[in-house]
This record gives C-alpha cells, structure tokens and sequence, in this order.
C-alpha cells in the first residue's frame, strides 16, 4: 500500500476485525478517474479466481473510449465475490 501510495493512487481498503488480514482493497489513479470522467459509457468489469499469492479474486474494471481503445480504470482485491465486496 505504501507503493500505491507513493505513486499517488487513491486507495480503500477493510480489514477483518478479529485476525486484522486484508479483506478488500480497491485502488485507482487520478489520472484514470479523470479519463473516465469523459468517457464514462463503458464498463467492463472482469475478475480473475484466486491466481494470485494472496488467493483473492483480483478484479479490474476498464473503460473504453469513443474510438473503441481500452484503459484501466482501477483494481480491487476482495475477500469475495458477495455484492458487499463489490460495493
């Protein structure tokens, strides 16, 4: 977190009460949200299965443009996929 941090990203994160592990973290650039901001029509939400060293589904929302180019638009590990992690 202090990478993400360090590189200006804005970041949320929650933590289980009782055994303080990460259970959410969701981070994005201001430079995306600024993009997204203009081209806010598209989104397109995807999540990888527990393929990482933390075994949490990774989740990344992308955009698109007008001229049908893609960009990231922020990242999220999550504890799972319930809709409370997702909100």
């Amino acid at each position: 977190m202090g990478i993400l941090n360090d590189k200006k990203f804005v970041i949320e994160f929650s933590v289980n009460n009782i055994s303080n592990e990460l259970e959410n973290l969701f981070f994005i650039h201001h430079l995306s949200l600024d993009i997204w901001q203009a081209f806010p029509h598209i989104l397109i939400i995807d999540a990888t299965y527990k393929t990482n060293k933390y075994a949490m589904p990774f989740v990344e929302i992308v955009g698109v443009t007008s001229t049908n180019k893609t960009f990231s638009i922020a990242f999220a590990f999550i504890i799972n996929e319930k809709e409370e992690s997702y909100k």
